[in-house]
């Protein structure tokens, strides 16, 4: 009920800006939307609230993942991550994800933080998981504004970019949390 009015107004947004830009988007393209809904119906996304930088919901996903034999195809991590720094159990986390080279990070940031995006105030970013994960073990970097302010190459389309400078190796030690001792029962 609070959020009905925001909700409504950010949908008005994007159909407004996205055909615009000649972006397709589930709320404008009818086969964007029925690819989703495809996805959707056919149980192939899989949604999860959690605590990114605990030690359950992560690993109990990385572990089921990686017993299947799985790779992570597209981590979203919306706009989570401009609200903490990058903690050792975080790092931890995100290395404990099994990917290949077709696995993907994207996040979104608001205007405000950034100040890259367009009117429509989100900034989007996507990162491959093997850059992410380099980048968050071997230089002590601080944060998701930080990566995205100084590594980001920007893309062709408004409010967009990708990182995939390679990481620098840093002298300056950077902690990654240990992998939980696994619970007796």
């Amino acid at each position: 009920d609070r959020a009905h009015r925001l909700v409504r107004y950010r949908f008005a947004e994007l159909r407004r800006v996205y055909p615009k830009h000649k972006l397709p988007h589930y709320l404008t393209d009818a086969d964007t939307y029925a690819h989703l809904r495809a996805l959707w119906r056919g149980g192939r996304v899989v949604v999860r609230r959690g605590d990114l930088l605990a030690d359950r919901t992560m690993l109990d996903a990385s572990k089921a993942l990686g017993e299947l034999k799985v790779p992570v195809r597209v981590l979203y991590t919306s706009n989570a991550e401009q609200y903490f720094d990058y903690t050792p159990a975080f790092r931890r986390n995100i290395v404990a994800l099994p990917g290949d080279d077709r696995s993907w990070v994207i996040r979104t940031h608001p205007r405000k933080l950034l100040k890259l995006a367009p009117r429509d105030g989100f900034h989007y970013n996507r990162q491959t998981l093997d850059n992410f994960k380099a980048w968050i073990t071997k230089y002590p970097t601080r944060d998701s504004v930080e990566l995205i302010q100084y590594r980001r190459t920007n893309l062709p389309e408004p409010g967009s970019s990708v990182i995939e400078k390679p990481a620098k190796v840093s002298k300056k030690r950077v902690e990654v949390a240990p992998m939980p001792a696994p619970a007796s029962r």
